[in-house]
């Protein structure tokens, strides 16, 4: 899949849950750390709105898996 499908996702998301997975998806291809990190702070805004316990428990999984080397190569 290539990375503007992500981005076009991330436009058209009609929802909290939509935006929370299509900005996880959208990092996940970023070659930039710095941008990668924007990317996962963004997605992890939305499980807050979603009050819906699974979604949390997610994020934080992804949160603690979460490995950002310090500077881009």
């Amino acid at each position: 899949m290539r990375p503007s499908c992500f981005f076009k996702a991330w436009s058209e998301g009609e929802n909290d849950f939509e935006r929370l997975i299509t900005a996880y998806y959208v990092a996940r291809h970023q070659k930039n750390s710095s941008e990668k990190l924007k990317w996962l702070e963004t997605s992890l805004q939305f499980p807050l709105k979603l009050n819906d316990a699974s979604v949390k428990s997610v994020s934080n999984h992804r949160i603690g898996a979460c490995s950002i080397p310090e500077s881009d190569s």
